[in-house]
């Protein structure tokens, strides 16, 4: 499981896929003044260079942001996914790219919270440098599995969970499973707002 780096397919067809609805639900849960946590279960590095070595040898992004990006005329409904892209690029060229943590701390607001985790020994010290001054962010070397069970439900009884581990271990699928199960049913003492976005499909698929 810790061989996978993103790095290598940051701002493909599928992370455009998986951050704009990311985005949507963010925006969603904007529309009340009351704070929620953003809870990203396996975070990665938090920002991407779309000139390195990683992504220049696949080249994946070409055909997801990179196309994006060119466009002169785009839904409204994601321009403020594009906007944030676009405050890690300073000029017209296309270099950096955010990662579901980085994108979620660029839309949430003061009041919201972030807790993010992971495991990966390059990608840790990466994040929790990326995210040393926002003291919104919690950045933990935990099993992102475990802190469905024990970080839901929030105190603000709102909030977002990103699940998208990578799937290079036929048992993680039956973890994330049990895991999603555990979160659903987390809470039996009322009601509380709160979404979860599986990244599944396009990994079972092999893309």
């Amino acid at each position: 499981m810790l061989s996978y780096r993103h790095s290598f397919h940051a701002g493909n067809h599928a992370d455009v896929l998986k951050h704009i609805v990311q985005t949507l639900i963010i925006e969603s849960l904007k529309e009340k003044e009351k704070p929620f946590l953003y809870l990203d279960t396996h975070a990665g590095a938090g920002r991407y260079q779309l000139t390195n070595a990683h992504a220049t040898r696949t080249g994946e992004y070409l055909e997801g942001i990179a196309r994006l990006w060119q466009q002169e005329e785009v839904p409204e409904l994601i321009l403020p996914y594009l906007e944030a892209v676009g405050s890690l690029n300073t000029s017209d060229e296309l270099r950096y790219y955010p990662g579901s943590p980085l994108l979620a701390a660029k839309l949430l607001r003061e009041q919201d919270l972030l807790m993010l985790t992971e495991l990966h020994p390059t990608d840790f010290p990466l994040l929790r440098t990326e995210f040393s001054r926002d003291k919104r962010v919690r950045v933990c070397r935990e099993d992102g599995f475990g802190q469905l069970k024990s970080k839901l439900p929030p105190a603000s009884r709102r909030g977002f969970a990103l699940i998208d581990p990578p799937y290079d271990l036929n048992k993680i699928i039956v973890r994330l499973l049990k895991a999603l199960w555990k979160a659903i049913n987390v809470s039996p003492l009322g009601p509380m707002q709160f979404g979860i976005l599986l990244c599944i499909a396009n990994k079972l698929n092999g893309c």
